[in-house]
């Protein structure tokens, strides 16, 4: 937002015949999410980009949004936030995975399979547990793949909008699957 609009919080943009409007300003989110939600909907563009994601808080509005809301809404109760104790696992897996002998080792993918062990138990109740197996087995790499891939093409669907879902992309449904 700062450097590519000249440093506003708050920014509309035409994505191929609709508006969007776009904010990082906390009280602009918090009022739209609380007090608002009836009168704003998600973009054509996001919806494109996590239409696989089905019927969720992330591509739905109105009614539907309101019942995705309510449903994770436990999930972000400050006492739930403030519980680290179910990160404390997965962290000590990503201490066992790092050399006692002093060697320089490359954080970026362990931190990489922390990430996706914290978010899939958060999400789906049940970790990968990919710190605790070989980073080389095919299935975990095959895993990483997917996810960076279609992280990846997420990106680009958001900015093309409309025009993604004409351009099929096997390799993108593949790696969803």
């Amino acid at each position: 937002f700062k450097r590519t609009c000249g440093g506003v919080d708050t920014f509309e943009i035409n994505a191929i015949g609709s508006k969007e409007l776009h904010t990082m300003e906390p009280e602009i989110v918090k009022t739209v999410l609380s007090l608002k939600s009836k009168d704003y909907h998600h973009s054509t563009s996001r919806k494109g980009a996590f239409a696989f994601l089905g019927p969720g808080i992330l591509v739905s509005d109105g009614e539907e949004w309101e019942i995705s809301r309510a449903m994770i809404r436990p999930s972000f109760h400050r006492t739930q936030i403030r519980d680290l104790s179910a990160l404390e696992e997965h962290v000590g897996n990503l201490i066992a995975c790092l050399p006692k002998d002093g060697q320089v080792v490359d954080l970026q993918p362990l931190f990489f399979r922390l990430t996706n062990d914290t978010i899939f138990e958060s999400l789906l109740g049940q970790s990968t547990y990919s710190l605790l197996g070989d980073a080389t087995d095919p299935r975990n790499t095959q895993m990483f793949n997917a996810v960076d891939y279609t992280t990846h093409r997420i990106s680009i669907r958001l900015r093309m909008g409309r025009l993604a879902t004409i351009l099929p992309d096997p390799k993108f449904t593949k790696a969803l699957a």
